[in-house]
């Protein structure tokens, strides 16, 4: 009987499944026989598709996070900041740095869109700490990520530094 194999690449939104029903398919390649049986067959087969991935990979995960409210992501995505700012300023507890970012998330979720949106053309990003941090700037040196004052639709910057911690990249400052 005839049988078929599918591989897709599939380009899914943070949080949902990864199956075809909540993603968009990227690439796809098919393999399939007719004759001889399956248990006739020499092995192995293969198959093939050569694509380029969508220069669009989505928003950054925080700023999705933020987008979607979800406080335990942020937290997440902020822990090594976190950790910085707890060695610089003994003073704060974690506890304290996390309340203060649950009440920037109730100030951000109060605007209809509480992040600014991002243009990759005015993106110029910077390595400092020699060369181990980057430091997302737009060509204007004005924050690259910014949230919405949810009363005035102001523009309220939030700096970031990324760093390569266990081969992801990370929040650090």
């Amino acid at each position: 009987r005839p049988m078929k194999a599918v591989a897709r690449v599939l380009k899914v939104p943070d949080g949902e499944p990864g199956t075809v029903d909540y993603g968009v398919t990227v690439a796809e390649t098919v393999f399939g026989w007719a004759q001889p049986p399956p248990d006739e067959r020499q092995v192995p087969v293969t198959t093939s598709v050569a694509f380029t991935m969508p220069r669009d990979r989505g928003g950054w995960p925080w700023q999705d996070a933020l987008r979607r409210g979800d406080v335990s992501a942020v937290l997440s995505l902020v822990e090594a900041k976190l950790d910085d700012v707890l060695r610089g300023y003994p003073a704060h507890t974690r506890a304290s740095l996390e309340d203060e970012l649950r009440a920037l998330m109730v100030y951000v979720d109060a605007a209809d869109d509480p992040v600014f949106p991002r243009d990759r053309k005015d993106h110029d990003f910077r390595l400092v700490g020699g060369g181990r941090l980057l430091e997302l700037l737009d060509h204007d040196f004005t924050t690259s990520f910014a949230l919405r004052h949810h009363e005035r639709g102001t523009r309220q910057p939030y700096p970031l530094m990324l760093a390569r911690l266990d081969g992801v990249l990370r929040i650090v400052r």
